[in-house]
């Protein structure tokens, strides 16, 4: 569903990973963000984070004009809080919903490198079945997200890539192994993905009904 309520306050819930937060945008401006404790237990503090963050920024929730949160890929248990909050809140409120992609908010954030021209690549460790991951090269995906194995992956970027996200060190020590033509892995910073991120992202996607919104889970 598009639709014109792309200005405005926009609330971004990110829970995919042990580092969680929430925060709130006005026409693109960040005014407010709250971090979640760290660990895989957000279900029990992201209603209170949020609640503290409407206060904080002294809006009232019936202000917001969409919801966005991070739709994966990542883990059932870490997604699902973040799912059913948004869920919740555009149900209640009645505006949409924006799932954004995790490669793709991970490419939005990610550090200039020296070599501004050269894409970045991104990876999601998916554990065993391998890694969510794509090539940005800064207007578009190059390499469109998808699960892949970390040494197929890593033998289709050209020497020198930058790689971000949780899967990075994989493809970049598949990489070492193969061949002399090393990757660079990103820093732990550049792989935990921030909330004002999902909410600024959610306010120039096409957003959806609650009831459509789906997300990208691990097996």
């Amino acid at each position: 569903m598009s639709d014109g309520r792309r200005a405005g306050f926009v609330l971004g819930i990110e829970t995919s990973a042990r580092t969680g937060g929430a925060a709130l945008l006005h026409d693109g401006a960040p005014i407010a963000e709250a971090t979640l404790p760290p660990g895989l237990v957000h279900g029990r503090s992201i209603v209170a984070a949020l609640h503290g963050l409407f206060a904080d920024a002294g809006v009232a929730p019936s202000a917001l004009a969409r919801v966005a949160v991070n739709a994966g890929p990542g883990s059932h248990t870490g997604l699902r809080v973040g799912l059913i909050a948004a869920k919740a809140i555009a149900w209640s409120l009645g505006c949409p919903v924006a799932g954004v992609d995790a490669n793709h908010a991970l490419a939005a954030q990610a550090t200039p490198s020296p070599d501004a021209d050269r894409p970045v690549a991104t990876a999601i460790d998916a554990r065993a079945s391998g890694v969510f991951c794509g090539l940005f090269d800064g207007d578009d995906w190059a390499i469109a997200p998808a699960l892949r194995a970390p040494d197929r992956f890593a033998a289709s970027l050209a020497p020198g890539t930058r790689v971000i996200g949780t899967g990075a060190a994989r493809v970049v020590d598949t990489a070492d192994a193969l061949t002399a033509d090393a990757l660079t892995a990103g820093d732990e910073t550049e792989a935990t993905i921030r909330a004002a991120t999902i909410a600024a992202l959610g306010a120039r996607l096409d957003a959806t009904t609650p009831a459509a919104l789906r997300a990208t889970y691990f097996r």
